[in-house]
């Protein structure tokens, strides 16, 4: 996004099924958008509406009391033409020449090599890493770090058993989360907690 005046657009899509959150999304990039001074769009019926040509405009209107309801607004639709090896390869040419594989940094994880796609250079200028360089700023955020003794990392791959981390019961609660497994509903440790399990494992014994 630029400053007012400039033209710009922006379209946004919701695919395959319904989770939530698709609304919230919706609502907060065509309200941000629309801020900004760009005009937002949807596309309909996800990527089947990206082929179709099924954009339709988006404003604070449009978006009014969406958060409550289910699904997306925009629909949804799965790709039949996906059954048939020629079009996934079609596919696979058309993202391997916009991105290229490189590591990423997986919430609860940490940096795991050569898991994610970043643009490549000759898409540059669509790259909001660098158009917005408070993005990677370490004071803004930790990306994907572990805070001091949260041993979400291991919980997520499955070496401990949630209630292990020295942390759980003790300074991490779903009052007091510390680390992601805490934080989010589906989280290991914030359904470990929901189900029963409020005590941290005693030390020297096993799960």
């Amino acid at each position: 996004m630029t400053a007012p005046g400039t033209g710009r657009r922006i379209a946004v899509l919701t695919s395959g099924g319904d989770a939530p959150g698709m609304n919230a999304a919706i609502r907060a990039t065509t309200l941000i958008g629309r801020a900004a001074g760009a005009e937002v769009y949807g596309v309909e019926r996800g990527y089947r509406g990206l082929v179709d040509g099924a954009f339709v405009p988006l404003g604070a209107a449009d978006v009014q009391g969406i958060l409550r309801e289910g699904g997306t607004i925009l629909g949804s639709a799965r790709c039949k033409e996906f059954h048939e090896r020629a079009v996934r390869d079609r596919a696979r040419a058309q993202l391997a020449e916009v991105m290229e594989v490189t590591d990423a940094n997986w919430r609860g994880v940490g940096i795991i090599p050569n898991s994610g796609f970043a643009l490549r250079p000759a898409y540059a200028a669509h790259d909001a890493r660098l158009r917005f360089p408070s993005y990677d700023n370490e004071a803004r955020k930790r990306r994907g770090e572990m805070p001091p003794g949260c041993d979400c990392a291991r919980v997520v791959l499955g070496k401990i058993y949630p209630n292990e981390c020295i942390l759980y019961g003790r300074a991490c609660t779903p009052r007091h989360p510390i680390g992601p497994c805490m934080v989010s509903d589906e989280g290991a440790c914030r359904i470990w907690w929901v189900s029963g399990v409020r005590s941290p494992l005693a030390e020297g014994t096993t799960a």
